[in-house]
């Protein structure tokens, strides 16, 4: 049930002793991490929130607006799913029968949810911890090849 328990407390661990380091750091450098955890936070929180809505919400929408408008304006009205899904071992157009749509269309627009609520934006974080060591290093570099 948990596969990556052990590979992301790992992660987890090195990121404790990495921020642990970086209080012990002078303070140029705990302004330049600070800076670069509260973008990071910005970055992970409020744009990927926001691209992960528009990704998760580009189906169902398209769904409710294209049986809206065929419901509305055409001869004939035609139900769309989220996910084109046929009903087993009947015809095609019965997946558009009650309570088979409604049922499907609730089991979709729960899995869309529930897609949105579990992707994690933890790729910023890890990219951040990776920059801010590079950032150390090099530095650190810089600093003991030009002190001579």
């Amino acid at each position: 049930m948990y596969y990556y328990r052990v590979s992301i407390k790992g992660l987890i661990d090195e990121f404790s002793y990495d921020y642990f380091c970086y209080n012990n750091l002078p303070n140029q450098y705990q302004i330049k991490i600070h800076s670069s955890i509260k973008a990071c936070v910005a970055y992970s929180e409020k744009a990927w929130n926001i691209c992960l809505a528009i990704a998760v919400a580009t189906f169902p929408l398209m769904s409710i607006l294209t049986t809206m408008y065929s419901q509305l304006f055409d001869e004939v009205p035609k139900k769309y799913m989220i996910h084109d899904l046929n009903k087993p071992f009947a015809e095609p157009e019965e997946r558009f029968e009650s309570p088979f749509y409604e049922i499907v269309y609730v089991f979709m627009m729960g899995s869309a949810i529930i897609w949105y609520v579990n992707y994690s934006g933890e790729y910023f974080f890890n990219f951040n911890n990776l920059y801010y060591k590079y950032f150390i290093k090099l530095n650190f570099i810089q600093y003991n090849t030009f002190k001579t």
